[in-house]
């Protein structure tokens, strides 16, 4: 299974990708960025 970090990496830059090539589609992701944390305190 992938690392966490390599999937949330596949995940940006396909979001990325969708938001540049089909802004008209991006709307619809209902995807807001946020940032996860490593560890429990920042």
């Amino acid at each position: 299974m992938k690392k966490l970090q390599q999937l949330t990496k596949e995940i940006n830059e396909f979001t990325l990708r969708i938001e540049q090539d089909y802004p008209e589609l991006y709307q619809y992701l209902d995807e807001n960025p946020i940032t996860i944390r490593d560890c429990e305190t920042p």
